[in-house]
């Protein structure tokens, strides 16, 4: 029998069913350095708002970024020059290396604040014990060992853990509530766009969703990965496509999953899902104890491998680019980037700096997902442009490899998606961050109080700046709308819902209001949907307010 082929750098070229199951990793590296703590959130809000209605809108968006992370794997691998998609997009023009490097820098630190939040607050939640800035600490540092040694079959391994987790924390949860397959076939053909239920419309959601997996920053990093592993040349092209294939359809499942609890747990009740925190909450009141830390510590094995992919791959990037400015004549072919001083300063940068968004005060992980997510758009006009031309002229990427004509259209939709997003991204950031720390309320919290008062004639009291201090609710019908409404009141410190219907799972919209003081609950001895489980489990979340019962009604009274 003979051996294998070889590429230029000695790495084998599987032939069996075997062998190729053997070699992959890179795609599955970077599917889940993008699946992220902001996918739970984003997922469960569409179902929960949309039911399964919406699904279609995610296969499309995944089959987008197959295209676009395609072609720049065919780059990759096929251009006649052997070169990274970076050094091509220097050739377009010079200013790329400097700009991907400050965006590297600064994207690492920003992506790094969300997610170093969110593993913090996902093991503080889940155990009860320890601080946010404590557990974060302890699992970033973990994080840069990991990135700080060159192996890359390292992490590999780790990632193939991870993602046994993942499957098993999503998937078994959704098939734990009981999934409609009629619903989620219906959903994925139906091309139906309902009308409005949540804060934002289904149209604004679907471009939204189409617009944010194209043009990601991380999908510049997938080459990186290619390298690492050993892939040169045209002659992986074939092993690259079955791994990325292999990835995709992973990313597609989980997200669907996650879609799936959302729709089942939510829609047919109104709620929504505002925090990381909503699911596991509504599965421990759902599925007891067991489903709640299985979700949790699916979250953890979503954040930890992204929090490693970003180091990993916005280091290398920085590297490559600092290259590209200091030597822009040298051929980078068989550099390895993690072995520079850079990578290292950069690495270390994404897990350390973002340490500071867990102290008390900063922004929570919602705000700073929302944030995040609007400026990466800004990058998408310049990442879909280049990448268009690259693959469009024979002389960059061979006359074999150039796109097709559906690829065309894919990347001329993105790039349009990229142009209509970026000012949207610019607007919404600076109206968002321009309110954090301001003493004045907000216009989403201004139309709570309103929609309260008016709805359901709730007792308000206001400081002088007009945020809501103090709130008593009567004997109406307490909806999921109203829930969502109160948990806009960032300041009240005093909230009366004693003769409210009340439940377990709607305590959750209440575990964001840290400056609650009092808290006055229906008595759980004659309020069957409220337990004190539920109770001290919200106690821990507000460590500062003294939870009291109303008292029970007198039935010795005629």
């Amino acid at each position: 029998m003979t051996s294998p082929p070889l590429s230029s750098g000695d790495t084998p070229i599987p032939r069996t069913f075997l062998e190729y199951l053997r070699s992959f990793g890179p795609g599955l590296v970077v599917v889940l350095t993008w699946l992220g703590a902001g996918d739970i959130v984003e997922m469960g809000t569409a179902g929960a708002d949309f039911g399964y209605s919406l699904m279609w809108v995610l296969v499309l968006a995944v089959g987008m970024r197959w295209v676009m992370v395609s072609v720049i794997a065919r780059y990759q691998l096929c251009n006649p020059r052997g070169e990274h998609l970076l050094d091509g997009l220097c050739r377009i023009h010079r200013a790329y290396a400097p700009l991907l490097l400050i965006a590297a820098v600064l994207m690492g630190h920003l992506y790094g604040s969300y997610m170093t939040r969110g593993i913090g607050e996902a093991c503080r939640n889940a155990t009860g014990i320890g601080s946010v800035w404590g557990w974060a600490l302890a699992w970033n540092g973990i994080a840069l060992l990991l990135v700080f040694r060159p192996a890359f079959q390292r992490i590999e391994v780790v990632f193939k853990i991870l993602l046994l987790l993942l499957s098993v924390a999503f998937l078994g949860t959704a098939v734990m509530v009981g999934p409609s397959p009629t619903g989620i076939l219906r959903g994925l053909v139906s091309l139906e766009m309902p009308e409005k239920t949540g804060h934002y419309g289904p149209l604004l959601v679907a471009m939204g969703m189409i617009g944010a997996v194209g043009g990601s920053l991380m999908n510049l990093v997938y080459p990186y990965f290619l390298d690492s592993k050993g892939w040169r040349g045209s002659q992986f092209r074939k092993l690259q496509f079955y791994d990325f294939l292999l990835a995709m359809a992973v990313m597609l499942i989980l997200d669907l999953s996650i879609w799936t609890l959302g729709a089942e747990t939510l829609h047919a009740d109104g709620g929504t899902i505002d925090t990381m925190d909503d699911l596991p909450w509504l599965l421990g009141t759902r599925l007891g104890r067991l489903g709640e830390l299985v979700f949790y510590a699916g979250i953890f094995a979503a954040v930890f491998t992204s929090l490693i992919g970003h180091a990993l791959g916005l280091g290398m990037l920085a590297s490559h680019c600092w290259l590209r400015i200091t030597s822009p004549d040298i051929n980078p072919a068989g550099i390895d980037f993690r072995t520079t001083r850079l990578y290292r300063a950069v690495a270390t940068w994404c897990l350390i700096s973002p340490l500071i968004w867990t102290l008390p005060g900063m922004p929570d992980f919602v705000a700073l997902t929302l944030v995040v997510n609007a400026l990466q758009v800004i990058l998408l006009p310049l990442i879909a442009g280049g990448l268009w031309i690259l693959s469009s002229r024979g002389g960059d990427i061979g006359p074999t490899f150039r796109n097709r004509w559906w690829e065309h259209l894919v990347l001329a939709l993105l790039l349009g998606l990229a142009v209509v997003g970026a000012w949207g991204a610019i607007t919404s950031t600076y109206d968002t961050v321009s309110n954090w720390g301001s003493s004045q309320p907000t216009a989403s919290q201004i139309q709570a109080a309103t929609t309260l008062d008016a709805e359901l004639d709730a007792k308000l009291t206001f400081d002088p700046a007009g945020h809501v201090l103090s709130a008593t609710f009567g004997s109406g019908s307490l909806q999921q709308s109203h829930l969502s409404q109160l948990r806009q009141l960032s300041r009240i410190e005093h909230l009366d819902l004693g003769h409210t219907n009340i439940n377990d799972g709607d305590l959750r919209y209440l575990q964001r209001l840290t400056q609650l003081r009092t808290l006055v609950l229906p008595n759980s001895s004659s309020h069957a949907a409220l337990t004190q489980k539920a109770i001290r489990r919200l106690a821990q979340h507000l460590p500062n307010c003294r939870i009291t019962s109303s008292p029970s009604p007198d039935t010795s009274q005629p």
